[in-house]
């Protein structure tokens, strides 16, 4: 047994603990303990709202022991049924992140009226991405709540001494104030807690910033540095750029000051830059394709391959994003009822990424954009026959002879996913072919197009979002925006017409 797990074992008087006193015993964050358990792939059990590990899980983890399955169930059995029975331990804990950015490391304690309980909350600091991570937990009496917050404070602060006495390191390295901004970034992201994919588009950012600043110490970005660097890069990038490097570069300087590497943050008080880029100010975003573009189109895929065609025809009638068309499955189909669900992506991890290394690069099959995406999606006889063509076409064409027993709806020839690639790759192909290349269609544009006409047709937003997997309006809204303008444009058109045909 380590000497920690009998130390817990004393301290606590009982074989499990929960994320939050484990944090607090080994000085580092919860979001980085519940990874190190799914990585190490150690089972947890919930009480209440609390996360728990068996002190023998904690021991499997801390090393390379493993533990029998049966063993393990029995533990957690044991975790689950022994209760505790005191009012103060099964009232309401709860550890959450949250979107608000008020501060309360002081703590605050409140009267709850619904419940009839007071509640002390505390903030526990942020995550990479600038969400606050929050504490609270409620209790019978006012005086009860502050002696609760007043020891967790206590803790808290014990803790904070004993980082502070150790310092942070990072490859070997005591970071501080003289560290180079590029070296604190790629320790900053080291603490991601986002998808891979965001992950990924934090390190492009993180390379373009470094590329001007890189070299400069945390103690150097100063306000007017920083004011140089963005008057420059509002030149040469589009505002969805600019509005992404902005955020990221201001919560790395947070997360800075947090750290007590640099007094205060000098992006606090900037206001966020607007593009200059020359074409990029009333550049339209989000293309459609008009109805006789989408005939062409669509007769182009056919006249190329039967692949491309029927994922045109899918993409036309259902809008999705490129990742849930190659992670779509047979089994998602429903022929007899006439829907397609929506239920994963695919989408490409990187290993091994720094700043100065993209890493290396492979396709996975992970969760949607958003859980607001898993969805279903009714589609009519004429998509659900193109599908049993091409499903026919693949038992019967040589090139898909590895992929017949394939689960996915499009797969790779060699019979397993496809890459993001090589579906661009085919759609651009028979755009060539038919010479409509260079004229901006793209399979996004088909996601566009599917919104477009949902919104010709009347639909209300609301159901346009569901359909789409969308959890915010905002892109509905500019398309719909963007719609909107064009018919009043032909309104407009019309009524001149109208006029003159009356001699007015």
């Amino acid at each position: 047994m380590s000497s920690l797990v009998k130390v817990l074992r004393e301290k606590y008087g009982r074989e499990f603990i929960s994320v939050e006193e484990l944090s607090g015993e080994l000085g580092v964050s919860v979001s980085e303990l519940i990874m190190e358990a799914k990585s190490k792939k150690i089972k947890v059990v919930k009480i209440g709202r609390n996360i728990q590990l068996p002190l023998k899980g904690i021991e499997c983890m801390l090393s390379d022991e493993e533990l029998n399955d049966n063993e393990y169930q029995n533990l957690l059995d044991q975790v689950a049924t022994s209760t505790v029975t005191s009012e103060q331990e099964i009232s309401d804990e709860r550890i959450e992140v949250v979107e608000c950015d008020v501060d309360m490391s002081k703590g605050c304690i409140t009267y709850v009226q619904s419940t009839n309980r007071w509640l002390y909350q505390i903030d526990l600091g942020k995550t990479p991405d600038g969400r606050r991570i929050r504490k609270s937990k409620s209790f019978k009496s006012e005086n009860e709540a502050k002696e609760a917050l007043n020891i967790e404070l206590a803790h808290l602060n014990e803790i904070s001494q004993e980082v502070q006495e150790r310092g942070i390191y990072w490859k070997g390295n005591l970071i501080t104030s003289q560290t180079k901004l590029k070296d604190f970034f790629e320790y900053f992201l080291s603490l991601r807690t986002v998808k891979p994919h965001t992950i990924e588009g934090y390190f492009e950012t993180a390379r373009q910033i470094a590329r001007d600043l890189g070299e400069v110490p945390l103690q150097n970005l100063t306000a007017s540095v920083l004011t140089e660097f963005f008057n420059n890069f509002k030149k040469q990038y589009a505002q969805a750029t600019i509005n992404k490097t902005f955020g990221i570069f201001k919560r790395v300087l947070e997360f800075a000051k947090e750290c007590e590497l640099i007094e205060k943050n000098p992006m606090s008080n900037m206001k966020l830059p607007k593009t200059t880029k020359e074409g990029e100010v009333n550049k339209q975003v989000y293309k459609a394709f008009k109805d006789d573009e989408l005939k062409q189109v669509l007769k182009a895929c056919k006249e190329y391959s039967q692949c491309t065609y029927t994922m045109a025809k899918v993409l036309q009638y259902t809008g999705l994003r490129p990742g849930e068309l190659r992670a779509l499955e047979w089994c998602d189909v429903d022929f007899e009822v006439g829907v397609i669900h929506v239920r994963q992506a695919a989408t490409q991890e990187r290993e091994g990424m720094t700043l100065e290394n993209r890493g290396t690069i492979r396709a996975v099959i992970g969760t949607t954009k958003t859980p607001y995406s898993i969805r279903k999606i009714p589609v009519n006889s004429e998509v659900l026959e193109v599908l049993r063509e091409w499903q026919d076409f693949i038992k019967s064409d040589k090139s898909y002879e590895k992929a017949r027993k394939c689960e996915y709806v499009f797969p790779s020839t060699r019979g397993g996913l496809i890459g993001s690639t090589g579906l661009s790759v085919k759609f651009r192909k028979a755009m060539q072919q038919a010479g409509l290349h260079g004229r901006g269609y793209e399979l996004y544009t088909f996601r566009h197009t599917f919104c477009t006409n949902l919104i010709k047709q009347g639909v209300d937003i609301p159901t346009v979002q569901r359909l789409m997997g969308d959890n915010t309006t905002d892109v509905i809204l500019k398309i719909y925006t963007s719609v909107e303008e064009r018919d009043l444009l032909s309104a407009t058109k019309k009524l001149k017409g109208y006029f003159e045909n009356r001699d007015l």
